[in-house]
C-alpha cells in the first residue's frame, strides 16, 4: 500500500520504509522493555512522531496493546527530539483525578511562573507532554 513507502526528496521516488532500517544490535546492558528490534513500522512511526512534534502539531498515537508505543515514543524522543524539547510523562488510568493532572503543571522542577497566570519550562525549551495509557478519568463527586 501507499503507507509502505516514503517520498525520497532527492531521488523524487517512493522508497520502501524497509530501506531505512538500521542494523539491529542486541545490547545486554538495556532492560528488556527498552529494546526495539527495528521494523519498517518503528521507522515509519518514529519519523512521523518526530516530524509532527518538530512542526508543533498535536497527535494521538494509537495502536493495539503490546505493540511498543511507549518504548517507541521514548526512543524517538532520545534519538531526535531531546536536544530541542523537554518532556514530561504522565500515566493515566481509570483512577486519574483532576488534581493529579494539575500537579504536573505545578512541578517546580519542570515549570516556573513567568507572568501572572503563565508558566514556562525551566529549560526554556518547548515541552512535550506524553500521556501514556489515555483512559477515561474517574468521575468526581459532582460528575465533572
Amino acid at each position: 500500500t501507499l503507507f509502505d513507502y516514503y517520498l525520497d526528496w532527492k531521488s523524487k521516488e517512493f522508497v520502501p520504509w524497509k530501506k531505512l532500517l538500521p542494523p539491529f544490535r542486541f545490547d545486554n546492558d538495556k532492560m528488556f522493555y527498552e529494546i526495539i528490534a527495528p521494523s519498517d513500522n518503528s521507522v515509519k512511526y518514529g519519523y512521523l512522531i518526530s516530524s509532527l512534534v518538530k512542526r508543533g502539531r498535536h497527535m494521538i498515537f494509537c495502536c493495539s496493546p503490546g505493540i511498543g508505543k511507549t518504548t517507541l515514543i521514548q526512543q524517538t524522543y532520545r534519538n531526535s527530539l531531546q536536544s530541542s524539547f523537554t518532556k514530561s510523562d504522565m500515566n493515566f488510568s481509570s483512577y486519574t483525578n483532576n488534581q493529579q493532572v494539575l500537579d504536573l503543571f505545578y512541578d517546580k522542577e519542570k515549570f516556573v511562573k513567568r507572568e501572572k497566570g503563565k508558566l514556562s519550562t525551566t529549560l526554556f525549551k518547548p515541552m512535550i507532554i506524553f500521556i501514556d495509557d489515555l483512559n477515561t478519568p474517574q468521575l468526581e463527586v459532582f460528575g465533572a
